[in-house]
Formats: structure tokens, sequence, C-alpha cells
């Protein structure tokens, strides 16, 4: 029986400069097995939650295609349905303890529930709702890493940061075939959520992790020029999980910024996050609070005010 590991995360989206929507979604969950004791004699009191001792973690990331129709709504929509089905339907807890194959055709099924809801929400199916995704499933020590599109996702450790995604663009794709013609749409998905086809061909992979790995989803309003020495110089120090979020989507840009970090901390470490760690309760978006206010939340969203609307949509597309 595995047992939960300890962990610093945050997660943080920005929009683009010149956007008034921000076309990226994400979601950070704990999954637990509880329930809720109503009466009894023994000493626990009335109308608490008991919980097991195993727990997974969720952490995703996706992008909603700009030349599609409704590029917010595509990726809320994905995320969602993602969330519901973890929620509802993936029995997580006895697969986490069961065959990686069992839990690789779960995370096939999570995505392609979520493709049938894209196409499902859009009556225009010649242009339809289209989104990356990047998901990553955490039972300790097992990760699985689910993945459409051109968001990434890193591991760093003992200071060496690989990356454990493929994007999926015809440039990558070229040079995965050693294609020497250059693709005229270098930059152009061929593999996402929705768009105008039914087909979506998902990586999943398998791997154990160890304390003190750490792990980082962006999407690719993140991954510019320079951005693996930054991610690697920030993830190799101790820094701690919202500096190294708030560092990776500083700056200017015209695409949507998403990062997630994820410290799976050493021992040493527990016990200084145990001590600053909030509640549920006390989790709330910063854009919400009046200045001053504020409180220091793993999880929340910047949402620029003032931003006037774009000139003209941007330039990801699935490609036919």
């Amino acid at each position: 029986m595995n047992t939960a590991q300890q962990i610093d995360v945050h997660g943080l989206s920005v929009p683009g400069d010149g956007r008034d929507k921000n076309h990226d979604h994400f979601a950070i969950a704990t999954l637990s097995k509880s329930m809720r004791l109503h009466q009894s004699n023994l000493t626990i009191d009335d109308d608490s939650r008991v919980h097991g001792q195993n727990q997974g973690h969720l952490f995703l990331v996706a992008d909603g295609i700009s030349d599609n129709l409704a590029p917010t709504r595509a990726s809320s929509t994905a995320v969602d349905s993602v969330v519901q089905y973890f929620l509802n339907e993936m029995p997580w807890y006895h697969l986490a303890d069961g065959e990686p194959e069992d839990v690789t055709l779960a995370l096939e099924d999570a995505l392609k529930n979520a493709q049938d809801e894209l196409l499902r929400s859009v009556s225009d199916k010649k242009q339809g709702l289209g989104t990356t995704m990047t998901l990553a499933f955490v039972f300790w020590p097992d990760l699985y890493i689910a993945h459409v599109g051109d968001s990434r996702c890193y591991l760093s450790r003992n200071g060496e940061l690989r990356q454990l995604t493929t994007d999926h663009v015809h440039g990558e794709y070229a040079r995965k075939l050693e294609n020497r013609l250059k693709p005229r749409n270098e930059n152009s998905l061929w593999n996402a959520l929705g768009g105008r086809t039914q087909e979506r061909h998902p990586d999943v992979r398998h791997i154990q992790l160890e304390p003190g790995d750490k792990l980082a989803l962006v999407t690719d309003g993140v991954t510019q020029e320079q951005f693996r020495p930054k991610l690697k110089a920030l993830l190799k120090c101790d820094a701690s999980a919202e500096q190294v979020c708030d560092n990776l989507v500083d700056g200017i840009g015209k695409d949507d910024r998403t990062a997630i970090v994820v410290r799976f901390l050493p021992l040493e470490d527990i016990r200084a996050m145990e001590n600053r760690t909030p509640s549920p309760s006390d989790l709330t978006a910063r854009h919400d609070m009046p200045q001053g206010k504020r409180p220091t939340t793993p999880y929340r969203t910047v949402k620029r005010k003032g931003i006037p609307a774009p000139k003209k949509p941007g330039t990801f597309r699935i490609a036919q």
C-alpha cells in the first residue's frame, strides 16, 4: 500500500499582453478517499470527515487554440471534463496500486471524454473547439503523464532537467522522422483535443518519482527563448514552488503564460512546509481580494485589467 508524499505546489496563469481573455486553464487537485461519520460512540466528533491514508494528486494545464472557436471555452471545458472524470468515473484508488497498463488506459479514456465533450459543445464542426492538454497524475511514487499538443512537462532530478513530453507540432514530427524537408507550418499542431477531427493521439508515460524531484507543467507561452536554462536554474535552487511560478510567468509576451510547479519534499523539508501551508478554506484568488488584504496562496490566477481587445487572432491552429 503506497503512502502519501508531502508536496509544495503552486499554479499561476497570466493572460498575454493585448488579450482581454486568458486562453489557458489549469487545475491542481488532491485525491483522497474519505467518509463523513455522522454519529458513533467512538472518540470522534459527530459529523467528522475521516480520510484514508492514501492520496493521489492531479495537475493539468490546457491552452485553447487561438484560431479555433472560443479558445477560452475549449481549455476550460477540457479541464472541467477531466476533473469530473477523476471525481465521478475513474476508480483511481484501485488503479493506482494496479498495473501501469490499466492506469494508462484510464488516462486515455479521460482524454477521450474531454474530446467527446468538446465535440458536443459546438455546433460548427468545421471550426470546432481545440485545446492542448498536459496532465500529471501522481500516486506516490508513480507518476503518469498524459499529453496532447505543445504544452510541456519537465522533471528536475539532482539538478538535471528532462522534458517528459514531446511537442505535437509538424516541425518536431519531421525531426523525429529525420525528414530534411522543413515543414511549411513548423509550429502548427498535428495533435490536440477537439478541433476539426475526432481523432486524437495521446502520449502516456509512466516513471518512478524520488523524494527531492520537481515537476513543472507549462503552456507554450512560457517556453520561449532561453526558457530551458532559466527553468533548470530555478528548479536547481531551493526556491519554493510559488517563487518558481512567479519567475516563470514573469515578463512580457503576446501569448498567455501558465505554469504549475510541484516539489516532492525530502524528509528534512516537510516540517518547514507544515508551518506555512494554508488550509483549502483560505485559498482565494488574489485578484478577488482588495489591495493590502491578499493572502499568499498556493493556487491563483492573475487577471490584468484594462487590457484592450486583441487586434487579430493568434497563430496556433490544428493542421489538417
